[in-house]
C-alpha cells in the first residue's frame, strides 16, 4: 500500500517540474541502464581483463558481469511474472496483466534501475573507494529519476530494480567467494 502511495506521489512531482534543460539530460540516464551500451561496455572490461592477465582486474570484471548477468535474468522474470502497466498508460499503478508479452505490462522491476544498479553495485565493492561508491549511487539515481521523468515506471518499480541489482551483486560476490575457496582448497567462508 504504501508502495502505490509513493507512486501517486513520485509521478507528478517528478513529472510536474519538466524542463527544456532536464528534458535534455534526461537521456543520459537512460544510456546507464541500457543493454545496448551496457553489455558492450562490460564484455569490452571483461575480454580486457583477461587479456591484461591481472588477476584482481579479472576478479572485478568478472564479479561485475555476472551481477549483471543474474540481475538482467532475475528482472526478466519478475517482469514477466508481475506484468505492471507502465504508467504512461493508465495512470493506474494496480494494473496488472501477469505473464504478458507485451512491453506495456513490464514496468515491474525497472531493467534500466537493475542493470545499472547490479553493475554499480559491484563496481563500488571491487573499488573500495568513496569517489566509485558516489559516481555509482549518481548513475543509479539519475538513471531511476530519468525513468520516472519519462513515464516509464513508477516509482516502486525503480525502488524494485535497485533492490534486484544490489541482491544481484551481493549473491554473485558471495558465489564468487565461496567458489575461490573451494577453488584454492580451503574451507568456504562462513555465510
Amino acid at each position: 500500500m504504501s508502495g502505490v502511495l509513493l507512486d501517486r506521489t513520485a509521478r507528478p512531482v517528478i513529472r510536474g517540474e519538466r524542463t527544456p534543460f532536464l528534458d535534455r539530460i534526461a537521456p543520459i540516464g537512460d544510456v546507464f541502464g541500457t543493454a545496448k551500451y551496457t553489455v558492450p561496455t562490460v564484455t569490452s572490461a571483461l575480454i580486457a581483463a583477461q587479456i591484461s592477465r591481472n588477476a584482481d582486474w579479472e576478479d572485478a570484471t568478472r564479479h561485475i558481469t555476472l551481477s549483471y548477468i543474474v540481475g538482467d535474468v532475475t528482472e526478466a522474470a519478475v517482469k514477466g511474472a508481475v506484468g505492471r502497466q507502465r504508467p504512461h498508460y493508465s495512470g493506474d499503478p494496480w494494473r496488472m496483466r501477469p505473464l504478458s508479452l507485451a512491453d506495456e505490462w513490464h514496468s515491474f522491476p525497472s531493467g534500466h534501475v537493475t542493470h545499472i544498479t547490479a553493475i554499480a553495485a559491484a563496481l563500488a565493492e571491487e573499488v573500495h573507494r568513496p569517489w566509485a561508491t558516489v559516481l555509482s549511487a549518481g548513475a543509479v539515481v539519475l538513471t531511476g529519476w530519468q525513468r520516472i521523468y519519462r513515464d516509464q515506471h513508477w516509482a516502486s518499480d525503480v525502488i524494485g530494480g535497485a533492490i534486484v541489482g544490489t541482491a544481484a551483486s551481493r549473491i554473485t560476490a558471495h558465489w564468487l567467494r565461496h567458489r575461490l575457496h573451494v577453488t584454492a582448497g580451503a574451507s568456504p567462508p562462513p555465510t
